[in-house]
């Protein structure tokens, strides 16, 4: 089973503080792995993104996480989905997404069984 998947986003729109993607799917009736996210300016900033698409990759698996990857920890669970919280090394480090909320089946998809996922951010090529 695959605990990591990475999946493409299309910037939709920038506010005065993070941008919104959603996420780019083959046709419309394949569902959402993520749906879509806001990411600060300037956490896109420290990874030289200037415009176009990103990439997010997630991971179950703390033993596949890098170095620079941000930690998400459980925070609430409804029916359909997952809110993961991103946690941060003190209160004075901004977080660079803040919530990430994941559909159920994309984590049954990656083996999840609760507790932490992993998530880096990069320039979709």
């Amino acid at each position: 089973m695959e605990n990591t998947i990475t999946i493409t986003l299309n910037m939709e729109k920038a506010t005065k503080n993070c941008v919104k993607f959603n996420e780019v799917t083959e046709n419309e009736f394949i569902p959402e792995k993520l749906g879509s996210i806001y990411v600060q300016k300037s956490a896109l900033a420290e990874i030289g993104f200037n415009g176009g698409n990103l990439c997010i990759s997630i991971t179950t698996d703390a033993e596949n996480a890098e170095d620079g990857d941000l930690k998400f920890i459980a925070e609430k669970t409804t029916k359909n989905t997952v809110k993961f919280a991103e946690s941060v090394a003190n209160e004075w480090i901004p977080e660079k997404i803040g919530s990430l909320y994941v559909p159920k089946y994309t984590l049954a998809q990656m083996g999840y069984t609760g507790g932490e996922i992993y998530v880096s951010l990069s320039i979709a090529e």
